[in-house]
């Protein structure tokens, strides 16, 4: 049975969108079966939710990553946590274990803006916040969650962000957008209706915006404690930048099923690698692997136990207001 609920996340992960049938299809098995281990897995939490994944750079806006350090007095991580998840423009958040406890992503159109709501974010909390750590990424790439499905072909990554030009988009294909962030897995003629355009024209602007690679795909967040799947992010710091070494280790992080995702910045670190696993002793070995094959390039690192996913938007939930 573990074997059949981590197939099926595979192919959500694939695209979450896609119907019953063609996962039962996929597996050999009925659409009931399907049907009934997605039920579980929701009702039990095991499945959080789901998102639209925006390429956020054709909406114009800069992803800046930031790493908290926060006190442990009683209460003051719950109140910083629920104040960070009330900020539209914060679009990630996940609790971690390790040197810091909370990773948020924001998307702001300049620096100077999020300098702007940072600032205030962590004046409102200085009692609770000890140090924090500041990247700019500049681009991420998603290579799905191969992991799960070791038989599986190896599919294309999904590059966001990144040295892309903004779109000027029409009304309709804004509707089409604000639908995807408020109900990323609604039937089309339900989100035909929520959009106010019709079925017709909401299929042809989806296809549209697919192409156009602003939608960059549709996938399931995971409780991945619940589902027994080690989660783990590991911070790089670089000795010297040198492109051809750099394009060697996304490389090496592309070709290990593990690797969910790459996160390429700038600031106090220099790549975050997003880590994903049902076997115990693969992160031993990875590791073990990738400190000894960049061992000149890496001056410093950090890993981090991924404990909670707490939200996950590619755009900012007051985006279309």
């Amino acid at each position: 049975m573990a074997k059949v609920i981590y197939r099926i996340l595979h192919f959500l992960d694939e695209n979450s969108r896609t119907t019953l049938s063609k996962i039962a299809k996929r597996l050999k098995t009925s659409e009931q079966r399907v049907s009934y281990t997605l039920k579980s897995m929701n009702k039990k939490r095991q499945v959080k939710g789901y998102s639209t994944v925006f390429d956020y750079a054709k909406f114009d806006f800069n992803g800046y990553l930031v790493l908290f350090r926060t006190s442990h007095k009683k209460n003051s991580s719950l109140e910083l946590l629920k104040d960070l998840k009330e900020l539209p423009d914060v679009v990630w958040i996940e609790t971690l274990q390790g040197k810091f406890d909370i990773s948020a992503m924001f998307l702001s159109p300049n620096p100077s803006n999020f300098n702007k709501t940072l600032k205030k974010f962590i004046s409102k909390h200085k009692g609770d916040i000890i140090d924090n750590n500041i990247c700019t990424v500049i681009v991420i790439r998603k290579f799905g969650r191969q992991y799960l499905n070791p038989w599986a072909r190896e599919g294309e990554d999904k590059v966001i962000g990144g040295d892309r030009a903004p779109i000027n988009f029409s009304a309709s294909e804004k509707m089409v957008c604000m639908a995807l962030l408020e109900k990323p897995n609604a039937k089309l003629k339900e989100l035909s209706k929520i959009s106010g355009i019709s079925f017709k024209t909401f299929s042809s602007k989806l296809k549209l915006l697919k192409k156009r690679a602003v939608i960059r795909k549709f996938e399931p967040i995971l409780d991945c404690a619940k589902l027994g799947i080690i989660n783990k992010k590991i911070l790089l710091k670089y000795s010297a930048y040198d492109v051809k070494i750099e394009e060697e280790l996304t490389n090496f992080c592309k070709e290990n099923p593990s690797v969910v995702s790459v996160v390429k910045t700038f600031g106090s670190w220099d790549i975050v690698i997003n880590f994903e696993s049902l076997k115990k002793g693969s992160f031993g070995d990875f590791m073990y692997e990738l400190r000894e094959r960049f061992e000149e390039l890496i001056t410093d690192f950090e890993v981090v136990d991924v404990k909670n996913k707490e939200k996950f938007n590619y755009l900012p939930s007051n985006y279309f207001s």
